[in-house]
């Protein structure tokens, strides 16, 4: 009887689940499951007979399902299990139901600022989005400023690499700083061909001038199969035939210059202070070479650059200083800027 009362008070604890009434096999049958539709009267009576109203209280069943199932204490632990594994399962899902809630917070509050349409914020394999200004690398974390690598080289300042300098500077029995400093310019260059009986044999000509700068060049022609072996021995002879010549303030001629060299005539003015060069395209290059600021003239008759080189050359090495034309007329040369206001010219 104790026990059929334990099971009594079982049952009224499943408020959650259907209402059944537990008892202890009466007959030999191990099923007494019954289905809503059929009732067991007999065994009702018979726990009504057994039971007291202070063991037992009256069942409420579920509104929509009003019979009394009597089952064996084995199923009654199974609907026990079932029960708590229902409890736990709803548990479960709303503590998921909650985490889910407070991860949505949290990841609005760590990303309110990001914009959803900028993906590459949040993973670059998202999303990219260009800017003109910076080429952006985001594996590794670098930028780099736009063009600030070019894909090519900038070109080298002389005309000869930098791996010949010092071989070829010992050669000419300068210092390699020496060579260094100075500058070079290829004037003109061209292919050349020779007609033989074995054909034509092709050559390269280049006309190369050299100046320190400060007054002081030269220039020099050379003939090779390649253009830059006749570039090296140009850049040899112009070295060689580097002469110094006069600058009035170290910026233009002393005097306007009139020379004729074969067909082409040539006509040079002296410039005051910060009029630059405006003269011909090969005479210009020899200027920045030689230190001259300040200069303008014409070429008439003949431009080829040969012949203008020439010319150029020979004209400002016939420009007169003061003291020659002094010394020519026997007369002393005073410097009047030093002798009044103690400044040398």
């Amino acid at each position: 009887m104790s026990n059929l009362l334990k099971l009594g008070r079982f049952a009224l604890r499943q408020a959650n689940t259907r209402s059944v009434l537990v008892a202890k096999p009466l007959s030999t049958n191990p099923y007494l499951l019954k289905d809503s539709t059929t009732k067991n009267t007999n065994n009702i009576d018979e726990l009504k007979a057994a039971e007291t109203k202070e063991d037992i209280k009256p069942v409420k069943t579920d509104k929509k399902d009003d019979s009394t199932v009597l089952v064996s204490e084995k199923e009654a632990l199974d609907l026990e299990a079932d029960a708590v594994l229902k409890d736990q399962l709803l548990f479960d899902k709303l503590d998921a139901i909650s985490q889910d809630i407070d991860g949505e917070v949290e990841w609005e509050t760590n990303f309110q600022d990001l914009n959803p349409s900028d993906l590459s914020q949040f993973d670059p394999i998202l999303d990219f989005t260009y800017d003109p200004y910076f080429a952006k690398n985001t594996h590794p974390q670098k930028f780099a400023l736009k063009n600030e690598y070019p894909s090519q080289p900038p070109p080298a300042d002389t005309v000869i690499e930098e791996k010949e300098e010092v071989e070829f500077s010992h050669a000419m029995g300068i210092n390699n700083l020496a060579f260094r400093s100075l500058k070079k310019k290829v004037l003109y260059a061209r292919s050349t061909v020779n007609m033989t009986a074995k054909g034509k044999i092709r050559s390269r000509w280049a006309l190369v001038v050299v100046g320190n700068g400060n007054g002081a060049g030269g220039y020099g022609q050379a003939k090779a199969e390649d253009l830059g072996v006749a570039v090296q021995k140009a850049t040899q002879r112009a070295i060689k035939n580097m002469v110094a010549f006069e600058r009035y303030d170290n910026r233009t001629i002393y005097h306007d210059i009139e020379h004729k060299f074969k067909a082409t005539n040539l006509k040079l003015f002296a410039r005051p202070p910060g009029f630059g060069l405006r003269i011909n395209m090969y005479i210009h290059e020899i200027c920045q070479c030689l230190g001259f600021r300040d200069l303008s003239g014409k070429v008439y008759g003949s431009a080829n650059p040969m012949n203008v080189v020439k010319a150029f050359f020979e004209a400002i090495q016939k420009q007169k200083t003061p003291q020659d034309i002094a010394k020519s007329r026997g007369k002393k040369l005073v410097d009047v800027q030093y002798r009044y206001y103690g400044v040398d010219a």
